[in-house]
């Protein structure tokens, strides 16, 4: 059993999410200007990009998540999959060390400051 995320309207399980492999969900919640709002998700890893979509949230419906155990089986499958580009990956990875390895350059340099 892994962790998953349950998506709820008005207490009715519609979703539970978790990436391939186990991976983290990320959930967004927008509102739709005319008449409702969208709960959509998404996870990846190294080769694939996974993405949900939530049935549509109505006025005055209640949109709720909680974080249970779940069976690999139970998981609901993704709305759309795609294979990532592994060149994309590794730009992405390289980019990203950059920008860590700057936050924690200014991280310490607002501690020094502090500590000053």
């Amino acid at each position: 059993m892994k962790r998953a995320i349950e998506v709820l309207i008005d207490g009715k399980r519609v979703g539970l999410l978790q990436g391939r492999g186990g991976k983290s969900v990320g959930i967004n919640v927008g509102n739709i200007p005319k008449d409702h709002m969208r709960v959509w998700a998404n996870s990846n890893d190294d080769e694939e990009s996974w993405y949900w979509q939530m049935p549509d949230v109505q006025d005055g419906q209640t949109v709720s998540f909680r974080i249970i155990e779940a069976e690999e089986h139970e998981i609901s499958k993704p709305y759309q999959k795609e294979k990532r580009d592994p060149e994309e990956v590794a730009k992405s990875k390289m980019e990203a060390r950059k920008l860590f390895k700057k936050a924690m350059k200014e991280k310490a340099e607002r501690e020094k400051g502090k500590n000053a």
